[in-house]
């Protein structure tokens, strides 16, 4: 038995050494990602620069009615149906809550659509916390919303686990191409 044991030890130490303590030569540009730079920045809620989506996107049960989202050119891009729930983007993410306030978009909404609320998610502890609705304007031109997030009580009880996102307006009848550009605080 303790030959074993040495023998599980020293299997364990050497796939410590040469998985978990590695040095990344490397920029993992990831908040979450443990070893990652500190000077990230922090503002940042969502942004499409990159070939692939690399939020989170929640469909509710209605996985068919809801594209995936793509990026193109710095812009995300969602097509919705009627009789969706809500989706919503997001990340989850540490906010400095002391230091930000708000949170600015720019989003275009297909032209000549009628389309229910669009909300701001925020939630301080998984799914805990408040929606700050809005108006969204369906006239395929490109609108700048802020939200004032110091307006739901989530954000005052903000934790590591917070969710932070946009959740989508429905159309009433037809389908709906939303598009965004980068999700900040300020």
């Amino acid at each position: 038995m303790p030959q074993k044991y040495k023998e599980m030890k020293r299997g364990f130490d050497q796939w410590k050494t040469e998985v978990v303590n590695l040095e990344p030569d490397f920029f993992i540009p990831l908040r979450d990602q443990l070893g990652s730079p500190e000077n990230l920045p922090d503002d940042i809620v969502l942004e499409f620069n990159s070939r692939s989506f690399e939020g989170k996107i929640h469909k509710g049960k209605t996985d068919g009615l809801v594209s995936d989202p793509v990026n193109v050119n710095g812009i995300c891009k969602v097509l919705v149906k009627a009789g969706a729930t809500p989706p919503i983007l997001y990340s989850i993410m540490d906010v400095d809550t002391n230091k930000y306030s708000k949170m600015r978009f720019e989003m275009k909404i297909s032209k000549g659509m009628e389309i229910g609320a669009g909300r701001a998610v925020l939630r301080h502890t998984n799914w805990k916390g408040g929606d700050l609705p809005f108006k969204p304007v369906a006239d395929g031109q490109w609108h700048e919303y802020v939200i004032d997030c110091t307006e739901s009580d989530a954000w005052s009880r903000w934790s590591s686990l917070g969710r932070i996102g946009i959740a989508l307006p429905v159309p009433i009848k037809g389908e709906v191409e939303i598009s965004f550009k980068t999700i900040k605080l300020y």
